[in-house]
C-alpha cells in the first residue's frame, strides 16, 4: 500500500474514533509544528491489541509521517492470524514478525531501521500488561533492552513518547470486541534525542547506557501513565521534574 492510500486509512479510522470515544490528550511542553525529524515512536503502557484506536488523537501530519516512514515490529502470534494480521500489517510501509526471542528476528528488524529516514515504532515493554498489572504469565511489565540498541545507533532527530492511560476499560486481551463510548487518556511527549542522552548520563552516572534508559522509561511510564488527568493538568508547559530524588532532572529542548 502506498502512503497515501494509508494515510486516508488513518484519517477515516481518526474520524471513525472520535465519533465512538472521547479523548483527552495533552502535550508534556509544546507540541512540535511538525514531525520531520521523528526517529522514534515509542509507546509505553501496552495493554490492549486495540491500540490502533490512539490514532484518534494524532495530529494529521503525524498521521502522514507514519503512513510514509513507518518501521514497527508485530508479534508473531499477532502476525500470523489471518485476518489480525492483515490489518496491522496495513498500517506500515514495513512490518516484521518478532519473536520474544533475541533472535534472527530482531536481527532483520534492526536492518529495516537501517534504512534512510525510517520512522522506528516500538512498544518497548514487548508484551501487553493484563489487568493484574502483570504479563500473562504473571510478570512484571518491565522495559526491554531493544531499545537501548536502536537508541545508541541514532545520532540525532527526535523521539516521540506516547503516554498511554490504558485501554482496558475498552478491551482487555482475549475479551472481544471493545467497548464503546469510553474516555481515552493519553499523553505525548517529544524528546531530542542527543540531549535526553545528556540526560540520561547526569541524571544516572554509575549506570550503563543500557540500564540507565531502561531506569528512565520506566520511570516515566510509571509516572506518567498513573493517574494520567491529573498529571497532564499540573505538568502541562511547566518545567519538567522527574520523580525521584535527584533535583537535576532536566527537560530536554521543548521545541
Amino acid at each position: 500500500m502506498l502512503a497515501l492510500p494509508r494515510y486516508i486509512l488513518f484519517f477515516f479510522l481518526k474520524l471513525a474514533t472520535n465519533i465512538f470515544y472521547q479523548f483527552e490528550c495533552r502535550w508534556l511542553h509544546s507540541r512540535p509544528q511538525g514531525f520531520e525529524n521523528i526517529k522514534i515512536f515509542l509507546l509505553l503502557n501496552h495493554t490492549s491489541l486495540f491500540e490502533p484506536l490512539l490514532v484518534g488523537a494524532f495530529p494529521n501530519n503525524l498521521l502522514w509521517q507514519i503512513a510514509k516512514r513507518f518501521v514497527y515490529p508485530i508479534a508473531d502470534k499477532t502476525y500470523k492470524r489471518p485476518l489480525v494480521g492483515k490489518i496491522f500489517k496495513s498500517f506500515a510501509p514495513h512490518t516484521i514478525s518478532l519473536t520474544r526471542k533475541r533472535d534472527s528476528s530482531w536481527d532483520k528488524f534492526v536492518n529495516l531501521t537501517h534504512q534512510k529516514n525510517c520512522l522506528i515504532g516500538l512498544a518497548p515493554e514487548g508484551r501487553m500488561k493484563r489487568p493484574n498489572g502483570l504479563d500473562k504469565n504473571g510478570q512484571p511489565m518491565n522495559i526491554k533492552g531493544g531499545i537501548t540498541e536502536l537508541l545508541e545507533k541514532i545520532q540525532s532527530g527526535k523521539m516521540l513518547v506516547l503516554y498511554s492511560g490504558g485501554l482496558h476499560h475498552i478491551q482487555t486481551p482475549g475479551s472481544g470486541f471493545p467497548k464503546l463510548f469510553k474516555k481515552i487518556n493519553l499523553k505525548f511527549e517529544s524528546l531530542d534525542i542527543n540531549q535526553y542522552k545528556d540526560f540520561l548520563k547526569n541524571v544516572y552516572p554509575d549506570k550503563t547506557f543500557a540500564m540507565s534508559v531502561i531506569t528512565d522509561l520506566q520511570a516515566r511510564r510509571d509516572f506518567y501513565c498513573s493517574d494520567i488527568k491529573l498529571k497532564a493538568q499540573s505538568l502541562a508547559n511547566s518545567e519538567f521534574i522527574m520523580p525521584g530524588n535527584k533535583s537535576d532532572y532536566l527537560l530536554p529542548s521543548k521545541t
